[in-house]
């Protein structure tokens, strides 16, 4: 995610120019209330599908002693490690789509930015 910021800390999106990432919250037409609408939901899919998918392969190793060998711990650290990202990230993302401003600080920017990098 990359972000610029003018002299008043305001924060501008690097993607701003393209019309899919719109502000949601301006007054708009329907036909980008309905792209607002997919992009969204396409968010909360992906958030919902991420954070159950990667805890079911968690449970999955540690439940089977069978199961824990060597590669399959790589698979749930690389889960682990998905997991936490798809916990920072994507809500954040989603609210600076929404709001095209950046509300959570300066130190939860730098932590955003080195995790989305």
């Amino acid at each position: 995610m990359d972000a610029v910021f003018d002299n008043e800390t305001n924060y501008i999106a690097w993607n701003s120019s393209i019309d899919l990432y719109s502000n949601c919250t301006q007054d708009a037409t329907e036909t980008s209330n309905l792209v607002c609408l997919c992009r969204n939901s396409a968010y909360v899919i992906t958030f919902e599908i991420g954070v159950l998918g990667n805890i079911l392969v968690c449970i999955a190793v540690c439940r089977n002693k069978d199961r824990q060998t060597i590669t399959n711990m790589f698979i749930v650290n690389t889960a682990v490690a998905d997991w936490s990202v798809v916990l920072v990230m994507l809500p954040s993302s989603l609210v600076v789509d929404i709001t095209d401003t950046w509300l959570f600080g300066g130190a939860f920017c730098k932590i955003s930015i080195a995790i989305g990098k």
